[in-house]
Order: structure tokens, then C-alpha cells, then sequence
């Protein structure tokens, strides 16, 4: 850490994963202890451009971030976190009467879901351990 980064923290951030989905691009970091998550949309014109539409954070060890176009019915469900304190081996969760259940193998997680024909943003759902106890809530 150099002496800007000790004495201006909030000005710096550890990007801890970069994936991407369709035209969707997001980043997880974490800043000032919260883990937090950039979210960008490709241009429709210029491949390997991107615009910033939105960010998401928390407190949590785990969050989501949820949105829902009227327009098109599609939802847009991230799912991102620290795994390194509470050592989840899955998360599952519901939207539009599906079930989606993705196996945790990383410290970080961040995935995206692009859900077609969705009703709603929600992700009600779980973490769950080795032993498929629920840790926590989504």
C-alpha cells in the first residue's frame, strides 16, 4: 500500500472479479470494507465499449443487486460476495418460479443472470454450507 492509498482509501479499490454476460459487464471490489459491484452495459454499435449504468454495495458478506426492465421482461439478477470468512458452498435462489442454484469453489463470487420472461427482479434465496445447512439469506 502506498502512503496515497494509506491517507486517501476511499479513492482507491480492490477489484476482486471481472465476468460478463450477454452484453453486461460487472465488476466486484471491495472499498473500505464493503463489498461493492460496477455494472456496465456494451455498446450496441462499438463492440468493446462500455457504458456505466449502475453500482450496487453492501455490508454483508454476500448481496444482490436486482433490476427489471417492464419493457423487455428481463431481469437482471448479480449475485456477488466474500466467501473467505463464511465459507458458503452454494447459493440458491428463486425468481419467476425457477429455482437457480450455482456451487461456490472461490473466496470471491460474482455471477450474473439474465432472466427472460421474469415477472419481477426478486431473488429470494439462501446460502447454504458443506452440509447444506442455510447459512444466511440472499
Amino acid at each position: 500500500m502506498t502512503s496515497e492509498q494509506a491517507t486517501n482509501p476511499s479513492k482507491y479499490v480492490d477489484i476482486k472479479l471481472v465476468k460478463q454476460n450477454s452484453d453486461t459487464l460487472c465488476a466486484f471490489y471491495q472499498n473500505n470494507g464493503r463489498n461493492c459491484i460496477a455494472i456496465f452495459k456494451e455498446d450496441s454499435i462499438f463492440s468493446n465499449r462500455y457504458k456505466y449504468v449502475g453500482r450496487g454495495y453492501g455490508s454483508s458478506e454476500f448481496e444482490t443487486y436486482n433490476f427489471f426492465d417492464g419493457r423487455t421482461k428481463k431481469a437482471l439478477i448479480v449475485v456477488y460476495g466474500d466467501n473467505t470468512t463464511i465459507h458458503a458452498s452454494e447459493y440458491q435462489f428463486i425468481n419467476s418460479d425457477k429455482t437457480y442454484t450455482n456451487k461456490i469453489d472461490n473466496n470471491y463470487v460474482l455471477d450474473i443472470y439474465i432472466i427472460s420472461n421474469a415477472a419481477n427482479p426478486s431473488s429470494n434465496g439462501y446460502l447454504y454450507d458443506k452440509y447444506g445447512n442455510i447459512i444466511c439469506m440472499l
